[in-house]
């Protein structure tokens, strides 16, 4: 028999799942081009290798390294434990009613139904009991609650977390919550994940549902007979065919539901190595809170290792930056795919498993949308952590939008309408919607274009003139308080004659402010003539310089890049 077996890229649950299967070998202690080596889009393992390791237990202690930092359970034995050794030391320092609720509060909710006492937890303890480790997590948890003192209350938690912590206990919990947070968000009903073996021994069921007939399969694969049938994925000749219905979100169940198939036939089977591989797929995605991301780039592994990776480091935040994830993501997700050294031929996907909706969200980044976003990513960072209440109580976060207009193909002059006019009921400033008008000049075209180089110089161009309106009002009226009145009204009816893009009454304004005040209307309005985009970018321009506030003014200097 040949040596390896040799894996190529599919769909982009199967993409995942090579993905995982690096991940594995990785995790394994494999040596990358002796036990298993990639080449383009295809990934050749070693059978030797693979049949001589526990691959269930390869299987299980992967999962726990990539998802144990997030768990519930590392997050109740640690998180919890801890704030309830700081808040015991409180109260034994300060005993009152504040400090004891406190302190009552966090022990309700690490002993009760969404602590240790939940319901995965109570059949892990079958699991365990079947091994003679006998842990009674509802008693224990009953205990600990009916201790009146405080001091011994917490002894008994730290006995608690000390059982807990035993190496196949904590394998065993882990491994719970991770397949009703992760795995489960991607394939469901067959092994672990099928109700009736909710109280069997996880290793031993998944060997013997993924595991042992790959290994069979690896010996001997089954020879070609004019009845055989054939993988849905490789081709392989199948000697006991695996229903693919597993994944979700991929067929019905087979074994009910035939009349999808050709003569009530069902074809979508699986070979026990794609099987093995699709098992695998939750690895390949990266968590991000109750989500799952997966950048799925096909043409060769390696970058589809590399770019997933890249974005494990991305949405590694602290909590304080959360807000501004989907920026670090795409932002991640651009640059490894535009540093890498192939010719991007083919369009981007990006795949989110949303676990509350329980569907995939899928977005495809076009080759010149990546090479917008690479030009685009400095004005995208400089707008910065903006959230703001447009339709309170709910938070718009700026960069989001922008990012999603870029995706879309839509421009930005809706979004710039919209938070300039927040701005001017609130009163805030949004010197950052400068990097978004700068955006939308890229999308337009930016430096590419001949046109696009004007229309540079007069955007920057009519931006200080706004600058200078605002400075001569400032000067005569003698403060900002009061221009910022006096420009309100203004600016609201430039802002209508923007919306509406009628370039004739947005001229009637500027020639009578102008007019009004005896100064010279700016020659660059003319450009504003040339059509309704240019009209548009000129137009926010000149508002945003209006709307400018003193540092923004000091910071501008009288060097106006780009041509005329």
């Amino acid at each position: 028999m040949e040596d390896f077996i040799s894996l190529y890229t599919s769909d982009f649950i199967y993409n995942a799942g090579l993905v995982g299967f690096v991940r594995l070998l990785e995790n394994t202690g494999a040596q990358k081009g002796e036990d298993y080596e990639i080449i383009n889009n295809e990934l050749r393992v070693s059978k030797k290798f693979l049949l001589s390791i526990d691959l269930a237990q390869a299987y299980i202690d992967t999962h726990i390294a990539v998802f144990a930092p997030n768990s519930a359970y590392t997050r109740l034995l640690n998180d919890e434990v801890d704030n309830i050794q700081k808040l015991t030391k409180i109260y034994i320092e300060n005993e009152n009613k504040d400090n004891k609720k406190k302190l009552d509060d966090r022990y309700n909710f690490l002993l009760g139904n969404s602590g240790l006492a939940r319901a995965s937890y109570i059949t892990a303890c079958a699991i365990l009991q079947a091994k003679n480790i006998n842990i009674d997590l509802k008693t224990e948890c009953k205990k600990i609650k009916e201790i009146k003192d405080y001091e011994e209350k917490y002894k008994e938690l730290l006995q608690l977390k000390e059982k807990l912590q035993d190496d196949f206990c904590k394998e065993t919990f882990l491994m719970k919550d991770i397949m009703y947070s992760r795995i489960n968000a991607i394939w469901s009903g067959k092994s672990f994940l099928n109700r009736a073996n909710a109280k069997k021994d996880i290793k031993g069921i998944y060997y013997k549902d993924f595991v042992e007939g790959m290994g069979k399969y690896l010996k001997e694969p089954p020879k070609e007979k004019k009845s055989s049938r054939h993988c849905i994925v490789c081709d392989a000749v199948l000697a006991k065919p695996i229903d693919i219905s597993f994944l979700n979100d991929s067929a019905d169940d087979m074994a009910r539901k035939k009349s999808a198939f050709w003569d009530y036939k069902p074809d979508a089977h699986l070979c026990p190595i794609c099987a093995f591989v699709y098992s695998l797929a939750p690895l390949g995605f990266v968590p991000l809170e109750r989500d799952m991301i997966f950048v799925n780039h096909n043409t060769d592994i390696d970058n589809l290792v590399s770019v997933n990776k890249n974005i494990i480091a991305a949405v590694n935040l602290r909590k304080d930056e959360q807000e501004n994830v989907w920026y670090k993501i795409w932002n991640a997700v651009v640059q490894e795919i535009l540093n890498q050294k192939v010719v991007l031929c083919d369009n981007i996907q990006v795949v989110v498993r949303e676990k509350d909706q329980e569907k995939y969200n899928f977005n495809v980044i076009a080759k010149d949308i990546l090479i917008l976003l690479q030009e685009c990513m400095k004005d995208i960072e400089k707008i910065g952590k903006k959230s703001i209440q447009l339709h309170p109580p709910e938070y718009f976060n700026v960069q989001d939008a922008v990012l999603r207009n870029i995706f879309n193909r839509n421009n930005q002059y809706n979004l710039l309408n919209s938070i300039i006019h927040y701005s001017l009921q609130e009163n805030k400033q949004v010197g950052y919607l400068y990097n978004v008008l700068m955006i939308q000049q890229k999308m337009t075209g930016g430096d590419n274009m001949e046109r696009a180089k004007a229309n540079m110089f007069y955007v920057r161009k009519l931006y200080k003139e706004g600058q200078q309106l605002r400075g001569f009002f400032v000067s005569d009226r003698g403060g900002s308080a009061d221009v910022d009145n006096k420009l309100r009204g203004l600016t609201f009816q430039l802002l209508n004659a923007l919306q509406i893009n009628d370039d004739n009454h947005f001229w009637q304004i500027i020639l009578k402010t102008y007019a009004g005040y005896g100064r010279p209307v700016p020659s660059e309005f003319l450009e504003g003539f040339a059509n309704s985009d240019v009209f548009q970018q000129l137009g926010y321009a000149y508002i945003l310089g209006l709307k400018s506030n003193s540092k923004e003014m000091e910071k501008e200097n009288s060097k106006i890049e780009g041509k005329k």
